[in-house]
């Protein structure tokens, strides 16, 4: 069956249903416990026929080959991975969960700018074991390893491999990069080997704004990310400023009844700062004429602590960092 034939058949409406489904069932939202497998399958058959789930896989599988965007490509994938555990297709499960785990490590490096050395063993275990059957996923692995040598001119035995005609384009233009980048770093040509970064990022649809994002840490007993204070997790991003402030005042209660701790707006479940672009576009802050959505924004924050915990608690160390 073709793409376009698959598409006939299967509403948009569905396609993303399931693409929301999938960024909220698989990922651990923070507002609940994940759902057990009885209420994936009642959700999933709730929405499809049999015939329905598997175009359904077809399409997002195709999509998520297409899509450049990092983030959205890895929610696709952990669409189609469900739809496979749904439909007890074991090869296609080991296979959408190697994807993830490779898509984890190319947002890795599109944070950190660098491959985790973990990742770099992980990595040369895969493509020592890959075959034929990773389909697409071998171009991932080349691509993940060339990143990997980044900063080790000491080892161009791999990347010159990667430059012969037996890979794909974009893996000898990456491989052809890190090793000048790595020559020129040792070589001290230090805007020259930022240069050829900023072209690696472009050849892999990278966008960086200002300075790197990395990682803050994890949640634990001090440490609470939320992404929003207008979008509640599960709710199809739809604005409830109301719901998902009760949630933020919530966390913020139980630290002030124990050993107290820091709330990360902006910031998700893995510690990266995502930024509250979106928070800042809602009406309650953006339609105020001349006055800084942001400003705007402390206020509200301000005014809900001090309403909900009493003005001891309106300090400006409440606001110790902007991730915007």
């Amino acid at each position: 069956m073709e793409i376009e034939d698959v598409v006939d058949h299967v509403h948009l409406d569905q396609v993303s249903a399931v693409a929301n489904w999938a960024r909220h069932c698989g990922e651990g939202p923070d507002e609940r416990e994940a759902p057990t497998e009885e209420e994936e399958v009642f959700v999933a058959n709730s929405l499809f026929t049999a015939e329905q789930l598997d175009e359904l896989m077809l399409v997002l599988n195709h999509v998520a080959m297409s899509e450049e965007n990092l983030l959205r490509r890895f929610h696709y994938v952990s669409a189609v991975r469900l739809l496979a555990k749904l439909t007890d297709r074991v090869l296609l499960i080991a296979f959408y969960d190697k994807w993830r785990e490779l898509l984890g490590m190319l947002n890795f490096y599109a944070v950190n700018h660098r491959i985790d050395e973990a990742h770099a063993e992980q990595i040369q275990q895969y493509r020592a074991d890959s075959t034929t059957a990773d389909g697409h996923l071998l171009e991932d692995l080349d691509v993940l390893y060339v990143l990997s040598r980044i900063g080790h001119a000491d080892e161009e035995n791999g990347l010159l491999d990667c430059t012969h005609q037996g890979a794909s384009q974009l893996v000898r233009e990456l491989a052809a990069m890190v090793m000048a980048a790595n020559l020129l770093n040792r070589d001290n040509f230090s805007q020259t080997h930022k240069d050829i970064l900023e072209r690696i990022d472009e050849l892999l649809h990278i966008t960086r704004e200002g300075q790197e994002k990395k990682s803050i840490g994890r949640e634990g007993i001090k440490t609470e990310f939320k992404t929003s204070l207008v979008f509640p997790p599960n709710n199809g991003m739809k604005p409830d400023i109301e719901k998902q402030t009760h949630n933020v005042l919530r966390t913020l209660s139980a630290f002030f009844n124990t050993q107290g701790g820091t709330l990360y707006l902006g910031v998700n479940d893995h510690g990266i700062p995502v930024g509250l672009h979106n928070d800042l576009a809602y009406y309650k802050f953006s339609n105020i004429g001349t006055k800084d959505p942001y400003d705007e924004y402390e206020r509200y924050i301000r005014i809900a602590v001090r309403d909900a915990f009493g003005p001891d608690h309106t300090s400006d160390d409440i606001f110790p960092n902007r991730t915007s």
